[in-house]
């Protein structure tokens, strides 16, 4: 997948994410008091989904909330200032 991406020019940031997503509520089994947590339970055990040692569910919300809008704000920036430079040369 990821050779795919790079022959036709897509951007990659990150490699590809591991996520654990699930609406239900489990009895982790990887903490003491046996919490109650978002994840999903099997015959081994539970996968917990804002565990990072489970998924990457963490890593992927603070990818797209960061880094995602960071890279909004600069795009948004150049193109503001592209703009700028344009109108300027424009009026003058």
């Amino acid at each position: 997948v990821i050779k795919k991406l790079k022959e036709t020019g897509i951007k990659v940031f990150h490699s590809p994410f591991a996520i654990i997503s699930s609406p239900y509520v489990v009895r982790s089994h990887h903490t003491a008091r046996g919490e109650l947590v978002h994840g999903r339970a099997y015959p081994w055990g539970t996968a917990e989904s804002e565990n990072e040692l489970h998924s990457d569910l963490p890593a992927l919300r603070r990818c797209l909330i960061t880094e995602g809008l960071s890279e909004l704000h600069e795009s948004t920036r150049r193109y503001y200032e592209r703009y700028r430079a344009e109108q300027l040369i424009r009026h003058n």
